[in-house]
């Protein structure tokens, strides 16, 4: 989770993107220790991109860290039970 601090059952976006402007580095370094292959993004895709500095509408990203590949893919929460499309964002 990109939020260390706990939750109250949904997320602030507003709160969300200004928590990870302000631990960018902090989270840059987490996944740099974690060395991991692929990170599955649920429902903070675009932030974790602004944090490697990119901006795509793609619903994947590679990126070389620490000189690997790792693939970041854009997918659901697991928690949502039922989405209502309204353009290009999905509510619950």
């Amino acid at each position: 989770n990109l939020n260390k601090r706990g939750g109250y059952g949904q997320t602030n976006p507003t709160s969300l993107k200004n928590y990870v402007k302000y631990y960018e580095e902090y989270i840059k370094q987490q996944i740099k220790i974690m060395y991991p292959d692929i990170v599955v993004c649920c429902g903070c895709f675009g932030n974790v991109m602004t944090v490697f500095g990119i901006s795509t509408s793609e619903k994947k990203q590679r990126i070389i860290i620490n000189g690997k590949e790792v693939w970041f893919y854009d997918v659901y929460h697991p928690a949502y039970s039922r989405y209502k499309e309204s353009g290009n964002v999905l509510e619950t």
